[in-house]
């Protein structure tokens, strides 16, 4: 199958396509990360492939070196991409550089003189009357997909991508044994979710006569059906929805809704706030509880979460981090 033509000059598509040529062969060999992170390091190198044509008629994608690297970063932070974007890039470009055999040492962020990132530093969730809010819109507006998605990703801290993906039997299951299990979580891992609150319950029963009223079976997606591209459709439909509809929900002036000690507040969370949400939920409910050491209790988090190192959770906290 031809490929589009990005330039037009000859010469440089031709250039251009071989190196996509190379980036296909390795994307097809492996299968190290989860569908979503290969999409996105797959764009983040055929962007690469596209300079390299341009700016340095390079040929062969082993060959690139520190120069090209550099080169790029000084390109992008002139188009005035951020700190994270640029970071998200590098490791797509550094993925496939190491899968290419290339006996080139790519240097590290630290000597490409990147901004520093502060994500810890900034409260990505929800708060409670949005995430209310924002159930009760998209209700209104017919949109059972986004209610599902948010009982979800608020009860029991799912990836939007894993919600998509649920089958009923998981629903089933979790019913049955008060666990739900997540199969193929980021980067392909598996984890177990309690279902400890009644809210919980009440949510995967509500999920689960959804199910039946639509004549689902076990095996069947919960919110996708099983024509070709309905994962990816679904979720780019539950992001537009966000995207389109979430000024409706959002309190105005949030980032001014910050106490003492804690982080100041983004001005517009996303899906994955929800997953922010109930780190911070389930984390003060723990506490309250008092059953778990506090480190028993960050160990318990990250393993809620996909993560399985205590370290990413600074990153859902919303106090501010120790100096």
């Amino acid at each position: 199958m031809p490929r589009k033509t990005i330039f037009q000059d000859e010469k440089m598509q031709n250039i251009f396509d071989n190196l996509l040529n190379q980036i296909d062969r390795i994307k097809h060999r492996n299968n190290e990360k989860g569908f979503g992170t290969q999409a996105r390091y797959y764009a983040a190198t055929r962007r690469f492939c596209k300079f390299l044509a341009s700016d340095f008629r390079c040929q062969k994608f082993a060959n690139v070196s520190g120069k090209h690297l550099k080169a790029y970063v000084e390109k992008l932070q002139s188009n005035g991409k951020s700190a994270q974007y640029i970071d998200t890039e590098l490791s797509g470009i550094r993925f496939y550089h190491e899968q290419s055999g290339s006996k080139n040492r790519l240097p590290e962020n630290k000597a490409l003189n990147l901004e520093k990132r502060h994500p810890k530093e900034f409260d990505r969730s929800f708060l409670f009357e949005e995430i209310k809010s924002a159930y009760n819109c998209a209700g209104a507006m017919g949109r059972t997909d986004a209610k599902a998605g948010i009982s979800l990703c608020y009860r029991f801290g799912l990836r939007l991508e894993e919600a998509v993906t649920l089958r009923i039997e998981q629903i089933e299951h979790a019913v049955k044994y008060g666990q739900l299990e997540i199969k193929n979580g980021k980067g392909g891992q598996a984890r177990t979710i309690p279902v400890e609150m009644k809210a919980q319950k009440n949510a995967l029963l509500y999920l689960y006569a959804y199910a039946k009223e639509k004549k689902k079976r076990s095996t069947d997606y919960l919110l996708c059906d099983n024509r070709k591209h309905s994962v990816k459709n679904c979720k780019a439909s539950l992001r537009n929805w966000m995207s389109n509809h979430r000024s409706k929900f959002l309190v105005q002036n949030r980032t001014s809704v910050t106490e003492p000690g804690k982080k100041p507040r983004i001005e517009s969370p996303g899906w994955h706030g929800f997953r922010h949400s109930y780190y911070q939920v389930t984390k003060a409910r723990l506490i309250r509880e008092n059953r778990m050491s506090i480190s028993e209790i960050e160990r318990e988090m990250s393993e809620r979460l996909g993560h399985h190192r205590n370290e990413i959770n600074g990153y859902y906290d919303c106090y501010l981090p120790q100096k």
